[in-house]
């Protein structure tokens, strides 16, 4: 039985994919290499930052403070979320 953690989880990969994929029919090449490209950094980095945070609170000892941790993994899903739209559109737009 899925968890309503794992359901939020699917339908956000679900929106973020939907949304590449009308940004990949809508948005001219032009626009959208360049948008692909930074918001693959942007994604990028951010999971690195989300994880060198981690372990830092994780080193001090409050990581496990009531909500922190899910906190951070829900944050660093959006950025690896944004990341894997932004290489996907980048995959479509290069595969030519």
């Amino acid at each position: 039985m899925a968890t309503r953690r794992n359901v939020v989880a699917t339908l956000q990969a679900i929106v973020v994919l939907g949304g590449a994929l009308a940004a990949v029919i809508f948005v001219p090449d032009s626009v959208l290499t360049p948008l692909a490209v930074v918001l693959l950094g942007v994604g990028g980095a951010g999971l690195l930052g989300v994880k060198k945070y981690i372990e830092r609170l994780h080193e001090q000892g409050t990581l496990d403070q009531p909500g922190r941790r899910q906190f951070l993994e829900e944050v660093g899903m959006a950025f690896g979320l944004v990341a894997l739209a932004s290489f996907l559109v980048l995959v479509f737009l290069f595969s030519d």
